[in-house]
């Protein structure tokens, strides 16, 4: 047990590496948060520093790289610059803000906040700093970046990830790719925002990560090593997942799509890592991990999991079913 359990370890450690760089955008401060949760209601999911087993608290930190998501349920972001972000019900955002290389000698760097919207709606209001930081929106249709003060953002997610609307109540757009329909997105149900693979990607890497510590009390010993796989190997899916759909619908820019790329490509190693420590446990004797496991939002039906795949369609996880 002791050469499985050093084994395991090292897989473990390798496997939280890859994943990180995956997510990672270089940060002005590696261990620093961005910002803060300052409000939220409802069933409302976050990950942060990596972890889907995070749960959301009141002013609780939010790093780059962290998401948000809600079912129904709302959430407020506050950016250390006093930036606000309100997210509605059945919204899926990804936060990244580091120092990023920009220019034709992309020698300069500059502070950009990326907001990744993959459906759902939200507002915003730019906040004020003695350092300048570029506000990048993402959609799986379009980019732009914002002169403006404050505006919506939405996404029509009820099966067509593609749809999306954006309108500015200040100022307008420096520069986008892509096409933004005006005016604000039909609001979608719990059950349409449901059928998006990622929202169902994300409820998986979190139904996996409580799972996990779930098993770290059981005495069935090396069971949590296999629940720590399946949680490392949602998470990673949730990534690649997210990024696929960008990737499929979005026009660019070069280096956007080069960044998509690159997260698909690192997902996919965390994934390989983490089915490795899964086989090593189990061929040592240890136990498979529970399931089909149940999650169950506040206010909501059931969400049965197993392991999420993808196939090669459209990114979707399979063996998910609510009822």
């Amino acid at each position: 047990m002791h050469k499985l359990h050093k084994s395991t370890n090292f897989l473990i450690i390798l496997l939280a590496c890859v994943l990180s760089f995956a997510l990672a955008t270089p940060a002005l401060s590696g261990e620093e948060p961005i910002g803060k949760l300052t409000d939220f209601s409802g069933a409302v999911i976050i990950k942060s520093k990596g972890s889907w087993a995070a749960e959301p608290t009141l002013n609780h930190p939010l790093y780059s790289s962290d998401k948000v998501v809600t079912r129904v349920g709302r959430a407020t972001i506050t950016f250390n610059d006093g930036a606000v972000v309100k997210i509605a019900n059945n919204s899926n955002l990804l936060i990244k803000e580091g120092l990023e290389n920009e220019g034709v000698s992309g020698k300069t760097k500059a502070i950009k906040r990326r907001l990744r919207l993959i459906l759902g709606k939200l507002s915003f209001k730019t906040g004020i700093s003695k350092q300048k930081r570029d506000t990048i929106f993402e959609t799986p249709t379009a980019v732009c970046a914002i002169r403006g003060t404050a505006g919506t953002l939405s996404v029509d997610a009820t099966g067509q990830t593609y749809t999306s609307f954006i309108e500015f109540t200040e100022g307008g757009m420096a520069y986008k790719f892509g096409y933004f329909n005006p005016g604000i997105a039909r609001v979608m149900s719990t059950a349409q925002s449901d059928k998006n693979p990622a929202q169902r990607a994300a409820l998986v890497a979190k139904a996996a990560a409580d799972m996990a510590v779930k098993s770290k009390g059981t005495k069935q010993g090396i069971k949590s090593d296999t629940c720590h796989a399946l949680e490392l190997k949602a998470a990673a899916n949730e990534v690649k997942i997210q990024a696929m759909i960008m990737l499929k619908y979005n026009p660019g820019p070069p280096e956007f799509i080069k960044r998509l790329k690159k997260e698909i490509e690192m997902a996919d190693k965390a994934i390989k890592a983490a089915q490795i420590l899964e086989d090593e446990v189990l061929k040592e004797g240890g136990f498979q991990c529970g399931g089909p496991e149940a999650y169950r939002p506040p206010g909501s039906k059931r969400v049965f999991i197993w392991v999420a795949e993808i196939d090669d369609g459209p990114a979707t996880p399979i063996g998910l079913s609510i009822q």
